[in-house]
């Protein structure tokens, strides 16, 4: 059975309690997505959405106003998933993926940070300090 999955976005008063609002934010022809990250970066949202029937390509689109995203190049990077969170720290852009920390300050030149055993992260920026938790075993 073929697996139809959009990512869509919802809103909230209090930031508890939230509405999924109507509408695809991005939705593939040919295939599933999901699993997505995203961060608001010099004036544009950017999205990043592993392609989990080619390990080491992901899905790229960027949006003006973080509803409407327009699909740009894929991602490749050999070692790892594009499955993870990224944060901006000091004005580069960090993502956390499964296998593997990148770095980029324009998202077409990535950089090896470091290989790593780490899975689906979750990041924070907090107190000048990247925090994380990782899926573990």
């Amino acid at each position: 059975p073929k697996r139809d999955f959009s990512l869509s976005s919802a809103i909230s008063d209090d930031g508890l309690h939230f509405r999924l609002e109507d509408g695809d934010r991005l939705k593939l022809e040919d295939g599933p997505i999901n699993d997505c990250a995203v961060i608001f970066f010099n004036g544009l949202w950017h999205l990043i959405s592993p392609d989990h029937s080619n390990i080491g390509v992901a899905y790229y689109a960027t949006s003006q106003d973080g509803l409407f995203f327009e699909r740009q190049d894929n991602l490749f990077f050999d070692g790892g998933a594009w499955l993870g969170n990224m944060v901006e720290n000091e004005g580069t852009v960090y993502f956390f993926g499964t296998g593997f920390t990148l770095k980029t300050t324009d998202f077409s030149h990535w950089q090896l940070v470091d290989r790593n055993r780490f899975a689906d992260a979750g990041v924070a920026v907090f107190d000048g300090q990247i925090h994380m938790l990782s899926v573990g075993r």
